[in-house]
């Protein structure tokens, strides 16, 4: 099964009501990409928060929408929406800003316009 002819993913198995999945099993299948302790929890949320604040808001929404809709897609569907949403995206205002930003050395301006992470 899954979307398409492509095989569920590995997870799948673990999502059954009342499985609890010990953090060591988490990382391979692929539900979390890292585990912490709970010492360092507070920090790791605050960094990964961080690092997407960092990028442009209309380039992460169109990352989850992506993330979402390619899967579903053929290969040449697939390849012909990233194509046409890269081109949309390169060519944004959002993007000239960060570039900008990057060759200035200096944080977009989307990022000092947001409120910091309240656990840093």
């Amino acid at each position: 099964g899954g979307v398409r002819g492509r095989p569920r993913p590995r997870a799948a198995v673990l999502f059954r009501p009342g499985v609890g999945v010990p953090a060591a099993r988490a990382p391979p299948p692929g539900l979390v990409h890292r585990v912490v302790s709970e010492a360092d929890l507070d920090d790791a949320i605050a960094a990964y928060v961080d690092a997407l604040l960092l990028g442009g808001p209309i380039a992460l929404a169109r990352t989850k929408d992506l993330l979402r809709r390619v899967p579903t897609m053929s290969r040449d569907e697939g390849f012909a929406w990233t194509a046409t949403l890269s081109a949309e995206l390169f060519g944004s205002a959002e993007a000239a800003e960060g570039m900008a930003a990057f060759i200035e050395r200096r944080p977009p301006t989307w990022a000092s316009a947001r409120t910091p992470s309240p656990l840093t």
